[in-house]
């Protein structure tokens, strides 16, 4: 069984938890985007406000879309954030997209 992505979303204001997000998979429609978000993260420096947005959307579209990028820049953790964006790209990296009878 896959190892659930968890991520939890705060109240800016009072820090309290609002919801915990689980989700058992990640979509195979995603591992393009999984890809190009890895390239492009490859340094922090670097980072541009439109890398920053993609890795923002991946994690939504990763979750359903079951919160906005707006919910996802005001009460999630940094550190989580990465966590969740790493746990997505060893999917993608452990997806085998060969052929099954290769």
């Amino acid at each position: 069984m896959p190892v659930a992505i968890k991520l939890t979303l705060y109240d800016p204001k009072t820090n309290e938890v609002i919801h915990e997000h689980t989700q058992l998979f990640v979509p195979w429609k995603l591992l393009k985007k999984a890809i190009q978000v890895e390239k492009e993260i490859d340094n922090l420096d670097d980072m541009s406000d439109e890398t920053v947005d993609a890795v923002a959307a991946l994690v939504v579209e990763t979750f359903g879309n079951k919160f906005t990028v707006d919910e996802l820049d005001n009460g999630a953790d940094l550190g989580e954030m990465f966590s969740v964006v790493n746990q997505i790209i060893a999917v993608a990296k452990n997806a085998n997209p060969t052929h099954p009878g290769s």
